[in-house]
């Protein structure tokens, strides 16, 4: 008897596409598996994140509403939460003004404010990073948005910490 007779098929029943697919599929479960038992191995820890951010340029207002509330801050874009504000530093903002001999001078921009707001939470550190409990990825220069409910505001991570 062959083992592959005119049709395609293994000892007359199977065919070798279906034997082709079926191992795939066994193969495509098996590097899933190995990739979840890598990251398992390589370790994600669970870790309180502090983060700075920085919004520069804002007004009295908006440093007046970020001050309202430290309890709950939310991603602006989708409502994730992310974490809890647990400082917040206000500076006059400044700006380069060019002189007229060329030269450039740093000056206070009136009635404008640079704003850190040092903001708390649960998350993760692994080897890819920081990344809050609501999946949020902190990386260092990015700018995200937050949200206490009283104000809203985008600003640059600064800093990023491990208690």
């Amino acid at each position: 008897m062959k083992a592959v007779d005119n049709n395609g098929k293994l000892f007359g029943k199977v065919n070798l596409v279906d034997v082709g697919i079926v191992l795939l599929l066994v193969l495509a479960v098996a590097a899933v598996g190995a990739k979840i038992a890598k990251e398992k191995v390589l370790g994600k820890e669970s870790a309180v994140i502090r983060y700075t951010l920085l919004a520069e340029g804002v007004r009295r207002q908006s440093v007046d509403a970020i001050n309202k509330s430290y309890e709950k801050v939310v991603d602006a874009e989708n409502e994730d939460e992310l974490g809890k504000i647990v400082d917040v530093k206000v500076e006059k903002a400044k700006k380069l003004v060019e002189l007229p001999d060329g030269t450039f001078k740093e000056s206070e921009y009136p009635d404008k404010f640079d704003l850190y707001v040092t903001v708390e939470t649960n998350g993760t550190v692994s080897k890819n990073g920081y990344f809050t409990d609501s999946g949020k990825k902190l990386l260092y220069g990015d700018t995200i948005g937050i949200n206490n409910g009283y104000s809203q505001m985008f600003g640059m991570i600064e800093k990023i910490e491990v208690k």
